[in-house]
């Protein structure tokens, strides 16, 4: 807004965005090998190099999601990747049921997004609510949002990566739970005082 329309600072409200209750509410419970990625299988989430990094890490992965269509090639690179290292890439598509996304969250070992580009990641969020180590990838959108309740990963090379995974593999049972976001209830609240403050301004 400011970039573009030079908006005045002092006008402008930022409200962050929320998680669904089921995350919120759901339970701790014991948690397991696997590091776990939610996101399209594409090109700017860098799915396939992520899952690259981990079988030369040998750190397990879990990738939860699905491609814009089943022939694209990049998508097909990561299902014969995912096929070839099934002991360190778990791939079992999407995941519709939040109350079992809830679950596989509070059961990963952390939760990891390297991609190009993002506004706000919701699974990153939401991952969070259910108390997962993050590792996401070091560009301003994270860094504002998380600030050091993350773990971050330039964009490297699969073997650079590689590192970094397995460095965060190690560390993740130690490290702090991220700050719990605000749920839809609380995103609402805000935005009426925002417009609140803005009829009686």
């Amino acid at each position: 807004m400011q970039y573009l329309f030079d908006a005045p600072a002092e006008r402008m409200h930022v409200v962050p965005n929320g998680v669904e209750d089921v995350f919120l509410q759901s339970r701790p419970g014991e948690r397991g090998p696997w590091l776990v990625c939610t996101a399209t299988i594409t090109e700017r989430k860098r799915v396939l190099e992520l899952a690259e990094a981990a079988v030369l890490a040998r750190t397990p992965l879990w990738i939860i999601g699905k491609a814009y269509y089943a022939s694209d090639p990049y998508a097909e690179r990561f299902f014969a990747l995912a096929k070839q290292h099934p002991d360190t890439v778990r791939y079992e598509g999407p995941v519709d049921d939040r109350s079992v996304l809830a679950r596989t969250y509070r059961a990963a070992r952390g939760f990891v997004l390297l991609s190009t580009m993002e506004s706000l990641s919701l699974s990153a969020l939401e991952a969070a609510a259910c108390g997962c180590p993050l590792l996401l990838s070091d560009l301003p959108w994270a860094r504002s949002s998380f600030g050091e309740d993350a773990s971050y990963c330039p964009v490297f090379d699969a073997e650079r990566t590689a590192a970094v995974l397995k460095a965060f593999h190690e560390r993740a049972p130690s490290l702090e739970s991220p700050k719990t976001p605000l749920s839809w209830q609380e995103v609402a609240v805000r935005l009426r005082d925002v417009y609140t403050r803005v009829v009686s301004a």
